[in-house]
């Protein structure tokens, strides 16, 4: 299974799991998240897809440098339950090396950051967040 895994993220870059988080795990997280939404910071802006100051050796124009919208909220991780599924499963030591594995990392690290540890994107209505690079190390 582990094989199968890696070579799905070499070749497609991704890996999902459909069936992982058990029904009543998911509803516990959305039923969080949900209680929280006054909770949530909300981004309007733009960005290129380097989420940098863009490249004057190209056009304003390039993709490079093209600005494009984002319109998102996020639930910080000192909002959400210390005790939910989302959260121990973030902390999860086995969950963290199975996610090396897949990647054939040296080292995998939580983020010690904490309220930008494992936070939640919030998309309602009208809102998008454009395609970029993520800027996570």
């Amino acid at each position: 299974l582990l094989q199968k895994f890696r070579l799905r993220f070499k070749t497609e870059g991704i890996v999902t799991l459909p069936g992982f988080l058990r029904p009543h795990i998911v509803n516990s997280a959305v039923n969080d998240i949900n209680s929280k939404l006054d909770k949530v910071f909300h981004m309007d802006g733009t960005h290129n897809v380097f989420l940098d100051n863009g490249d004057q050796n190209f056009a304003q124009n390039h993709i490079r440098n093209r600005q494009l919208a984002t319109k998102v909220g996020a639930l910080a991780y000192d909002f959400m339950d210390p005790e939910g599924g989302l959260v121990n499963l973030y902390q999860n030591d086995l969950f963290r090396e199975f996610l090396r594995e897949v990647m054939e990392l040296g080292e995998l690290y939580p983020l010690a950051d904490p309220i930008g540890a494992c936070t939640i994107n919030v998309f309602k209505k009208d809102t998008m967040h454009a395609w970029h690079f993520d800027e996570s190390t």
